[in-house]
């Protein structure tokens, strides 16, 4: 698959890059992810979207189902024996620690905003209580 077509933060637009600070203020990565960079390059597309998923990510609605989400998912865990075993000081499996945290806050972010767009294009609420309800229930 080629590559997608993105508008890069520091090539952005003045619009653009406004909607990618708020993108990373408020979910709280401090990168734009690929998907928002693709979207800003379809037209009209990336404000759309901004304007249907900015309430649940201001308000904190989007914070909590994160957090439930994240909490219910059944994932192997890489004891930190090996981690040691393999060389890797502290302060590296910190380091690690704080990357792995930023991409999944980022990639949760986006599993649930997505589906909430994908819901309201095809008619559903866009809120993403009702997938959070049906997803951790």
């Amino acid at each position: 698959m080629a590559a997608l077509p993105e508008i890069r933060e520091a090539e952005a637009p003045p619009d653009i890059a406004a909607i990618y600070a708020a993108l990373k203020r408020t979910s709280g990565v401090p990168l734009v992810n690929l998907i928002h960079r693709h979207l800003a390059t379809l037209p009209g597309v990336l404000p759309w979207a901004w304007q249907a998923i900015r309430p649940p990510l201001e308000d904190g609605r989007l914070a909590g189902a994160r957090v439930r989400l994240a909490a219910s998912l059944a994932v192997p865990v890489v004891p930190a024996a090996d981690l040691a075993g393999a060389g890797l000081a502290e302060a590296d499996r910190a380091a690690l620690r704080a990357l792995a945290e930023t991409y999944n806050r980022g990639n949760l972010t986006n599993l649930i905003l997505l589906t909430a767009l994908r819901r309201a294009l095809e008619g559903a609420p866009a809120d993403p209580a009702p997938l959070r309800d049906a997803v951790l229930a």
